[in-house]
């Protein structure tokens, strides 16, 4: 009996060890697999580059640098990337048969202050985002004609909107920009105003409280830098608003 006792302890110790070797190895395959598969994905990795979100992080990093060596573009917090920018790389636009592009010139024989600047952009130019922000409306300049459109973006960041006049969009509502970002191409204003106008981008900024603001004080408005952003607002007279932003009611003339 002590023999057959013996045995059966023997043989029950055997299956044991030959349970847990069984379970170890499966284990150790396991692991192996698991490392071979890393390895694989490393080097897939390596093979392809950055992930897509990755590199779309980078290329606007690079938009935000656009010109910024030409005083095109801005930097106003000191942290090397551009927040404003020139919409049309160029200066605004002076006197002409329809009056001055300045921010506060008169309109209508006096009846009211030019809300915005106007860029000199020529028919077809490219048309770069003034601001970072999210496009939040795209419409037309004039009720009654479906011709000449605009680009709305909101800058939560800096409390402030920007409305681009004259432009064929290049993006779409829920699209976020960045300063210096390409946001579409200049419209012809010649059918509209027919008597000899500049052709240009109408460009109004407004802040979190709907004050109109001068975009030549906030945006770069010439390669030497002349005017270059001191983010004091200035507002046309009789342009402050109460409340928040709301969407502006085409005028008759923005020009």
């Amino acid at each position: 009996r002590e023999q057959k006792a013996q045995r059966r302890k023997t043989a029950s110790n055997d299956s044991v060890l030959s349970a847990t070797w069984r379970a170890t190895t499966r284990v150790a395959i396991g692991l192996a697999v698991m490392v071979a598969a890393l390895f694989v994905s490393l080097d897939a990795i390596a093979t392809r580059g950055p992930a897509p979100i990755a590199q779309d992080a980078s290329a606007r990093t690079s938009a935000r640098r656009i010109d910024k060596t030409m005083g095109w573009t801005l930097d106003v917090d000191g942290d090397g990337l551009a927040d404003v920018a020139n919409p049309t790389h160029n200066v605004l636009r002076g006197a002409d048969a329809y009056g001055s592009g300045k921010f506060g010139a008169t309109r209508d024989h006096g009846k009211r202050k030019h809300e915005g600047a106007d860029f000199i952009a020529a028919p077809g130019a490219t048309v770069w985002s003034p601001l970072n922000g999210v496009i939040t409306f795209i419409g037309y300049a004039y009720q009654e004609d479906q011709n000449l459109r605009f680009v709305e973006i909101k800058d939560i960041a800096r409390s402030m909107s920007a409305r681009v006049f004259y432009i064929a969009p290049a993006v779409k509502v829920g699209d976020s920009v960045v300063a210096g970002e390409k946001l579409g191409a200049a419209e012809s204003l010649a059918s509209r105003y027919p008597n000899g106008i500049t052709n240009h981008v109408h460009v109004e900024l407004r802040d979190v409280h709907g004050r109109a603001l001068d975009p030549a004080s906030v945006l770069p408005s010439s390669v030497a830098g002349v005017q270059l952003a001191s983010l004091e607002p200035r507002a046309a007279e009789g342009s402050v608003r109460r409340g928040p932003v709301r969407p502006l009611r085409p005028r008759v003339s923005r020009s």
